[in-house]
């Protein structure tokens, strides 16, 4: 995992001085410059007059910065908890049969830091030579709306991915981040744009980033050892913490339900309301249940 430090260096190296820029610019954060939700470390729209402020000093050309601003995004939050997380097989095969397909919008403020990085293990997530993901949210100042971002870690380098959120339904929240992102290229340029029938494969692709997103955002998922690490506001830890996670599920052996014949319940995803007047919400993943087994007499 010394490879993410080297992200870190690298970086550094071609943006001099900018992790001290995302510091000086938090420091006025509400005060001179617009104020943002605290699950969000710093706004990419924030970030890029930063980044865009380093790359004229160090002379890098404009074409670098655009796909710059998302990996800059997901290192410099990452670099404040250096977490890495790797899921058992066994978990991921399970989440990636839950199907995800709306998005619980709240849940995601629950992320275990301001960015978590997920190792893919021997698991196959669909992206060739795949080495990890950065996953956090981002937040649009002009929208006033929350944004999740993948950066995803190859061998080749890193490549920055956005998901709108706009739409409670994953396939909506695809075709709106394809409407933007329209909207943002020129005309003269040639692209192609997925067909809606795509979408349902694609859904389905991303589903299981999702999954595994949502379950370290879940109530009391089993992550070993405890993380402990809460993110300072502004002094990032020096050293990775390797944490993980759907190794030793609790798989409860007995259950009062006994009118059927004993069987096994499918995990699955339970959303229920929780906080004053019940309008927050919690994500709780259920793993596999024993049902009928050791029946009491």
């Amino acid at each position: 995992m010394d490879y993410l430090l080297n992200y870190l260096d690298e970086y550094s190296h071609f943006y001099p001085d900018v992790w001290k820029k995302y510091d000086f610019v938090r420091s006025r954060k509400g005060k001179d410059i617009p104020d943002w939700p605290d699950w969000c470390y710093c706004p990419l729209s924030v970030a890029y007059s930063i980044e865009a402020d380093v790359a004229r000093r160090a002379n890098i050309p404009k074409s670098q910065i655009v796909p710059d601003i998302g990996n800059l995004g997901a290192l410099a939050a990452w670099r404040m908890n250096k977490t890495v997380y790797r899921f058992s097989p066994v978990l991921l095969d399970a989440l990636s049969k839950s199907n995800i397909k709306q998005i619980p919008v709240n849940a995601l403020y629950n992320m275990p830091s301001w960015c978590v990085y997920i190792d893919v293990g021997n698991f196959d997530w669909g992206i060739p030579n795949l080495r990890g993901w950065f996953a956090y949210l981002d937040w649009d100042i002009k929208k006033e709306e929350p944004e999740l971002r993948f950066t995803f870690d190859t061998d080749k380098g890193l490549v920055p991915c956005m998901i709108n959120l706009s739409n409670p339904y994953l396939s909506g929240c695809l075709e709106d981040t394809i409407k933007e992102s329209l909207g943002h290229l020129s005309l003269r340029q040639m692209i192609i744009v997925p067909q809606r029938e795509e979408f349902h494969h694609f859904s389905k692709f991303i589903s299981l980033y999702l999954a595994a997103l949502l379950y370290l955002c879940s109530v009391d998922p089993d992550v070993t050892p405890k993380n402990t690490r809460s993110p300072h506001p502004n002094y990032p830890y020096r050293t990775i913490m390797r944490l993980k996670v759907g190794f030793h599920p609790e798989i409860p052996k007995n259950s009062t339900e006994i009118h059927q014949k004993p069987y096994i319940r499918k995990a699955h995803w339970h959303m229920y309301r929780v906080g004053p007047g019940r309008k927050g919400t919690a994500l709780r993943w259920i793993n596999p249940t024993m049902v009928g087994f050791n029946k009491p007499i």
